[in-house]
């Protein structure tokens, strides 16, 4: 199996970043592999992060910078529609509220 039928496989929104850590996984000795998989496993993404990005090309970084700002709208648009069906269902709620209260006063 090759690298790219790997990638394939992988949701839509995991592809970008594939490649970007494919090549940086090959580019690096054991010991800084060994050192950024123990960071992940961690959980501490500011260091391995931080690994990856410096051993980035400028056109790297710079693409590395437009994914995250794309990734950043899309959350961002997710949230705003999360808040809209929050409100929508809040508005239900006390339309729901009132009516039961006109219910009990009649």
């Amino acid at each position: 199996m090759t690298v790219q039928e790997l990638i394939d496989k992988l949701p839509e929104e995991l592809k970008p970043y594939a490649q970007t850590y494919f090549d940086f996984i090959v580019a690096q000795s054991s010991d800084i592999l060994t050192e950024w998989v123990n960071a992940v496993a961690a959980g501490d993404w500011r260091a391995a992060y931080k690994m990856l990005v410096s051993k980035m090309s400028t056109q790297q970084l710079i693409d590395e910078l437009q994914l995250q700002r794309k990734v950043q709208a899309q959350l961002q648009a997710q949230g705003q529609a999360n808040t809209e069906v929050q409100q929508a269902l809040i508005a239900s709620l006390l339309k729901a509220l009132i009516s039961m209260l006109v219910a009990a006063v009649q």
